[in-house]
């Protein structure tokens, strides 16, 4: 669950406890005071609040989430350096938060990656474009029934402007 979640910033959860100090100041016969009345709403509802806000309501999926970015689903060749280990593997989802790819081996959450991604333009740029970045594993879940891993890389500052600049890369 999203630890960072602010429910003062939710136009819905601010409705939420402005009934609920509504609610408390009919049951007290007197006016509860807003930041009583958000801190109690907070503590009864806001775990399960949080959950349906954020869409992972009974949902044991780790790599659910709620998109803000559009996501790319390219196979495009990555080299992951790990320590002295050398992966290679072929991207599933990409993003502007990071992307998704699958190793054989077991690679633990914040283990720092060193990571190249090819573009492959099949036909649009006489040339291949790479990037190259380090980044810290995000979420690592085993494949159910295969000897593979689900491993999120998110990108860094850099490779979002890149992106961002180079939008013709996601547009194939």
């Amino acid at each position: 669950m999203n630890t960072t979640y602010s429910f003062l910033q939710d136009e819905l959860a601010l409705a939420e406890i402005r009934k609920h100090k509504w609610l408390e100041s009919e049951k007290l016969g007197r006016e509860v005071g807003f930041a009583t009345a958000a801190t109690d709403w907070i503590k009864k509802y806001g775990q399960d609040w949080t959950r349906y806000r954020l869409g992972v309501q009974n949902n044991q999926n780790v790599f659910s989430e709620k998109r803000h970015y559009r996501r790319f689903h390219y196979e495009w060749p990555i080299h992951l350096k790990v320590n002295d280990h050398f992966i290679i593997s072929r991207t599933h989802d990409i993003n502007l938060i990071g992307l998704s790819c699958d190793i054989p081996s077991f690679i633990a959450e914040g283990t720092i990656a060193e990571v190249t991604i090819s573009f492959q333009n099949e036909g649009h740029s006489p040339k291949e474009s790479k990037i190259q970045f380090q980044t810290k594993i995000k979420k690592v879940a085993q494949q159910k029934g295969k000897l593979f891993y689900k491993v999120f890389l998110p990108f860094t500052e850099d490779v979002r402007n890149y992106l961002r600049a180079n939008a013709a890369l996601l547009m194939i």
